[in-house]
């Protein structure tokens, strides 16, 4: 009976509440950080998500490198990060409808890893958000890990960002 309830409470956030949030990103987008965080905090309320926090976030580190563990690692950061996050993605997440317009909205970073060319694209994105005192973020591995304990390669736009601009990072 729970799983019914939590099946369709995320029907019901993702065809009421993620739609809304995205036209309140739209419309009004000096609130843009606020309508995320909102909408992050009301996701792990509604589904009672817990995280055991170790450490501390730095507000001042300009990027964070993560290890992907599940679609909750974006929520939850969106929700207790008190910057404004930046998250730097693969162009394919933005085509669905929907997670397509959740990321482009808030003005996410979406870059065709394949591509020589985007290394002029991301350079000059990341450097616009990162004027906007914007936090990049990203996965350096490039996909969610299975949850093994060994990390997958990383690929170079993590290292390469952290290089060109010179940015402190938080792990």
């Amino acid at each position: 009976m729970i799983s019914k309830i939590r099946a369709l409470s995320g029907v019901f956030y993702t065809l009421l509440v993620i739609p809304f949030t995205i036209l309140l990103m739209y419309c009004f987008q000096n609130a843009q950080r606020k309508i995320r965080q909102i909408t992050a905090k009301g996701f792990i309320t509604l589904f009672g998500v817990q995280a055991k926090i170790e450490g501390e976030l730095d507000p001042s580190a300009q990027i964070l490198i993560m290890n992907h563990q599940s679609f909750m690692d974006v929520i939850y950061l969106e929700a207790l990060h008190p910057n404004n996050l930046c998250w730097i993605a693969k162009k394919e997440l933005g085509k669905p409808f929907l997670y397509g317009h959740a990321l482009k909205a808030p003005k996410m970073i979406l870059i065709n890893r394949e591509s020589k060319k985007e290394v002029v694209f991301l350079l000059k994105e990341a450097k616009d958000r990162l004027e906007h005192g914007r936090t990049l973020c990203i996965f350096p591995e490039g996909t969610r890990s299975k949850g093994e304990e060994k990390f997958l390669p990383f690929k170079s736009g993590a290292k390469f960002l952290i290089e060109h601009f010179n940015l402190k990072v938080q792990p």
